[in-house]
């Protein structure tokens, strides 16, 4: 199932109004789907799951701190550089 779908002419985010979103927070703005997320790690997990894997994130590739923990609850390593707070 994809979490970002268009409504007539409208794009939604998770049913969410993409319109709604940038009328309360303004452009440029970053709309993520912590479902997208979490469909995506499971179809990758999957996708390994007769073989030993380790799947991790890299905070580099996205410091946003809603996007980093969403992988916590899945218990997803995390790899963070040097300089961050987490590391």
């Amino acid at each position: 199932m994809h979490f970002f779908n268009y409504k007539g002419n409208k794009l939604y985010a998770e049913g969410v109004p993409i319109e709604r979103i940038v009328k309360k927070v303004g452009t440029p703005c970053y709309v993520y789907s912590k479902k997208t997320l979490v469909r995506h790690y499971h179809a990758f997990d999957d996708a390994f799951r007769d073989v030993p894997h380790l799947i991790c994130y890299s905070v580099k590739a996205n410091s946003n701190i809603a996007v980093i923990f969403a992988p916590v609850f899945l218990e997803i390593s995390i790899a963070s550089p040097k300089w961050s707070p987490w590391a």
